[in-house]
């Protein structure tokens, strides 16, 4: 495989559950939007009125309309020794999809084995550097990385499968080269994945002048329920929170809710 497959296709056993289901999502939404907008002006019905009413729905992105399976890398050479430990080769990169991409500042590339699953995240674009000055993490940038192991995207609430991390280039007092990854909690979820202490997660990052780089790699007591042998389709959502460059997901707009709704998430096949 040449690098990161990209299948636009539902599966056979599923011929369009996810594509409804984001359909579902998606005029659920806008329904709650207009009656809150049209709460708001309840004085008046004037055409004025629903003109603001519509121009307050969140931004369709074209990911919407499309239910994507990304082939990933299985290389048995993964976490690399140096550098980054999954580097920006062109067989670990996440195809470009144009229009489809919410992000055109964000560059993906993942590998996987039997020894866990790396992502590494390339932030391009920015023209002031990276600033460190808050020590609440919640106010710095970086990668917001959700990742469900069993890929129950029939779902839109978290179970104990969905996993959502924080990952920051840098931090005060951390060292040249050393990230840092929080686990959180999701947002109304069913379940919560087991909460593991920051310590036990190693980010290697770079950081450039016109932007960073950061990679991390799991092993398989990090990510509850990770086993490619019965699961081989995890699912996963991105986003990329910035000063400068703004807060945006990778294939879907961050106005709509990936970070607590599974069905709106990406599925990743680990293939051999």
């Amino acid at each position: 495989m040449a690098g990161a497959h990209c299948n636009t296709e539902a599966p056979d056993d599923q011929p369009n559950s996810y594509t409804t289901l984001n359909q579902q999502t998606l005029t659920t939404l806008v329904q709650t939007q207009i009656t809150k907008s049209y709460n708001h002006s309840a004085n008046t019905r004037s055409s004025q009125a629903k003109i603001e009413a519509l121009m307050a729905l969140p931004q369709i992105s074209p990911g919407m309309f499309f239910q994507l399976h990304l082939d990933i890398m299985h290389d048995n050479t993964l976490p690399a020794k140096k550098g980054l430990p999954v580097p920006f080769k062109d067989k670990y990169i996440w195809p470009l999809l144009g229009e489809l991409a919410a992000n055109v500042n964000l560059e993906v590339a993942s590998g996987w084995n039997q020894q866990g699953v790396g992502v590494s995240f390339l932030v391009k674009g920015k023209k002031q550097e990276y600033q460190t000055t808050s020590k609440n993490p919640h106010e710095c940038d970086g990668i917001i990385l959700l990742i469900d192991t069993r890929n129950t995207r029939t779902i839109s609430r978290g179970n104990r499968f969905c996993h959502q991390f924080l990952l920051m280039p840098r931090f005060p007092g951390s060292q040249i080269g050393q990230g840092k990854c929080l686990q959180l909690p999701i947002q109304n979820a069913r379940e919560q994945a087991p909460q593991l202490a920051e310590s036990e997660f190693k980010v290697t990052s770079e950081i450039n002048k016109d932007g960073y780089a950061l990679s991390i790699w799991f092993s398989p007591n990090q990510l509850n329920g990770f086993d490619p042998e019965t699961s081989p389709k995890i699912s996963t959502a991105i986003l990329m929170r910035d000063q400068e460059l703004g807060t945006n997901g990778y294939f879907i707009s961050a106005e709509f809710p990936v970070q607590m709704d599974p069905s709106l998430w990406t599925t990743l096949n680990l293939k051999k």
